[in-house]
């Protein structure tokens, strides 16, 4: 049989006719066979297995060959695309870096800002409490016409004072534009730096979410040469299997 699997027609894959009656015809034929007592018995199953395994490798070596032109023109689309926009995510990306390297420039800035209105308001305030007791000692303390214009100057003092501490608490407090259509946050990047010892803390705090693993079963295939052999966390056993051809 030449083809399991018909040609792409448009956007649909189908399975040839001639196909479809052989598979079912010996799938008819297999089911018949529901217990192996003799020899005969055991030599027609295998060969139904062997017939059954020959259709599972044709369809196999079918599928491939649909699909190979499928999987070429989707890496060419992929290729040609990542290609095309590469240097763009990457032109991209470098302005993000300046971006947030500036947004970061203008945190500090503005914080040192912060820091430094709140040291002028707090020397606004003891200048205003200072100028208020001179303006209450100077007022206390009128006896001429001198006396009292040095009431009268202290008080114009002390109400200027008043007013440039206000000014300065009621300033517009600084803050960082941000441009349109961009927005900023915080993320956490890590990388993998020592996986001996990232694995002996996930067993230590039984985290076993930071993981995914599974066993790589080539690598067993080859190192498992008998079920008696002990690996901690596997359960090993044998199993006896029939292994059908292909015809």
């Amino acid at each position: 049989m030449k083809l399991i699997l018909a040609k792409l027609t448009g956007s649909e894959v189908a399975v040839q006719p001639e196909a479809l009656v052989y598979r079912e015809s010996l799938l008819a034929e297999s089911a018949l066979l529901t217990e192996v007592n003799n020899s005969d018995e055991q030599a027609q199953a295998a060969e139904l297995a062997q017939r059954i395994r020959k259709l599972e490798k044709d369809v196999e070596k079918t599928r491939k060959e649909v699909k190979a032109p499928v999987i070429e023109f989707e890496d060419q689309i992929d290729g040609t695309a990542k290609k095309f926009i590469t240097p763009c995510v990457a032109e991209r990306e470098r302005l993000s870096r300046l971006i947030a390297r500036f947004h970061d420039h203008e945190a500090e800035r503005i914080q040192a800002e912060k820091e430094r209105r709140e040291r002028e308001v707090r020397r606004l305030e003891q200048e205003r409490i200072e100028l208020e007791r001179k303006t209450k000692e100077s007022a206390a303390a009128i006896e001429t016409e001198a006396d009292l214009d040095a009431a009268i100057k202290a008080e114009e003092e002390a109400k200027a004072a008043r007013e440039r501490a206000d000014s300065a608490i009621v300033a517009p407090v600084p803050r960082i534009e941000k441009p349109s259509g961009m927005t900023f946050r915080q993320e956490i990047r890590w990388e993998l730096v020592d996986i001996r010892e990232f694995v002996k803390n996930v067993v230590a705090t039984g985290n076993w979410a930071l993981l995914r693993a599974e066993p790589n079963a080539g690598i067993l295939r080859t190192l498992l040469v008998s079920d008696t052999q002990v690996i901690p966390g596997l359960r090993v056993w044998s199993e006896h299997v029939a292994i059908a051809r292909s015809k």
